[in-house]
Order: structure tokens, then C-alpha cells, then sequence
């Protein structure tokens, strides 16, 4: 007895019915996120946050550090503190900044910055980034690390993560930049900072709406980042900090 028995139609139609199953299913995954994710899920990728430019510029940054004289000032940071005219804090500094810099990879670079151990002031700004992938509690944990690893004896000034304008649509669209979570990690990043001694905070409030947002015509468009006139508030404010810092 036959264990199958259709006609080559109908076969024929069952063949083409699972071909097409086949290549709808293929097609959806290759059309959403689900292969980056798997290799993420199975450790083939590494995090978002960090990507072969990321590290090649970090290269960069071992290689002018050995440039950096003793007593300098150095910049640590994100997009914010890149942005910055260094002629807006009135001295020569050293910047070691990059957009999209998280708290967790500026910590995974500073083995390499010897510079730390023999400058006059560090200019750290950073945070914002770290939103998008971890919790407050893990920002958190990240940043004392951070602290813990610069020099004790370098004096620090902390620039606070900034609240962005909700109006804007780019922000809109990234639910993870509400000024209310933002302020909640300022909140708890300035305390950790202020705990450590020889560190100041950056007064930023002249950047800001009464609402406590950033002001609208401070930024480039987006939401969040500063225009030419925000970064010479902000780097006026900085200023200001090591100002007081030579006294």
C-alpha cells in the first residue's frame, strides 16, 4: 500500500505553499531587528553602545594622551563636552570626548588616560547617553566606579546632565530622555560627585526654562543638543568653576 497517494497537482501546490511560508518568514526577519538581537542575546555582537568607531577614536585619544603636559585641564565626556569651544573656558584644554559616550565606556577607557594622574582639573560631563541601556540604580553603580578611578588628589568639576525640551520631536521620540528621569540621574549623580572630595558642580540653571527644560533656544533643534550660544553659556559656567578653582 502506498503511504502517500495525491496528485502531482496537489503536490505540487503543498511544495509551493511551504516555499512561500519559508520565504515570507525569512523576509520578516530580515526585515525587523530580530538577527542583531539574537546575536546580542547570544554574545556574537557587542552592545549598541559600543561600535568599531567608538573604538578607533578611543585609539586616538591613547595616542594624544601621552601629548598632554602636567597641571592641563582635561575634558571627559560625551556630545555635550565635544561640542564645546575650549576658547569659551578662557585656557588650553585636552579634550577626551565623543559622542555617544556612555559612563560605562568612558570607565572602560581610563586605564589608558594616563594624563589623569599628573592634571590640574578634570571637566567631566556624562550621562545622558547611559539612559537608553541601563536603569538609574546601574548608571549609578557605573559612575562610582568612575569617580573611584580617577587620581584623589585631581580636582574635578561635574557637569550636570541637562534636561532636554520635550517639545522638540526628536526627543519625543525617545521616550528614555524624559525630563523627569533625567533629572531623578542629575539628582543622583551630583550627590555621588559632591561626596568626593575635591569636586564642584556646574550652575547651569542659566540654561534653563522656569519649567526647569532646557531652553528652546539653546539647542540645535533636536531637544538636546546645545546651540553655538548654549555652549558659550555652558562653557562660560565651566569657566566660572575653574575660575574658582585657581584661586
Amino acid at each position: 500500500m502506498k503511504l502517500f497517494s495525491c496528485r502531482p497537482r496537489t503536490l505540487w501546490i503543498a511544495l509551493l505553499y511551504v516555499a512561500l511560508v519559508h520565504a515570507v518568514l525569512c523576509l520578516a526577519i530580515a526585515k525587523t531587528n530580530f538577527l542583531p538581537l539574537a546575536r546580542k542575546t547570544l554574545g556574537l555582537d557587542p552592545p549598541e553602545e559600543r561600535s568599531v568607531s567608538q573604538y578607533q577614536a578611543m585609539l586616538g585619544w591613547f595616542v594624544r594622551d601621552r601629548q598632554v603636559p602636567e597641571n592641563a585641564v582635561v575634558l571627559l565626556g560625551d556630545s555635550l563636552m565635544q561640542d564645546l569651544d575650549s576658547t569659551h573656558l578662557g585656557r588650553e584644554v585636552h579634550s577626551f570626548t565623543l559622542g555617544g559616550t556612555t559612563v560605562l565606556v568612558l570607565l572602560e577607557a581610563m586605564p589608558g588616560l594616563g594624563c589623569l594622574e599628573h592634571a590640574k582639573v578634570a571637566v567631566l560631563g556624562v550621562g545622558a547617553n547611559d539612559l537608553k541601556y541601563r536603569s538609574l540604580a546601574q548608571i549609578l553603580a557605573d559612575y562610582s566606579l568612575l569617580l573611584n578611578a580617577l587620581p584623589p588628589e585631581l580636582d574635578v568639576v561635574v557637569v550636570p546632565v541637562l534636561p532636554v525640551d520635550e517639545r522638540a520631536p526628536n526627543v519625543a521620540a525617545r521616550p528614555y530622555l524624559s525630563n523627569r528621569r533625567i533629572g531623578e540621574l542629575d539628582h543622583l549623580l551630583s550627590a555621588r560627585a559632591l561626596a568626593r572630595p575635591r569636586t564642584r558642580r556646574v550652575d547651569v540653571r542659566e540654561l534653563l526654562a522656569p519649567d526647569g527644560s532646557l531652553r528652546s533656544d539653546l539647542h540645535s533643534g533636536d531637544g538636546w543638543h546645545l546651540s553655538d550660544e548654549g555652549d558659550v553659556l555652558l562653557g562660560r559656567a565651566i569657566a566660572r568653576e575653574l575660575d574658582a578653582l585657581s584661586r
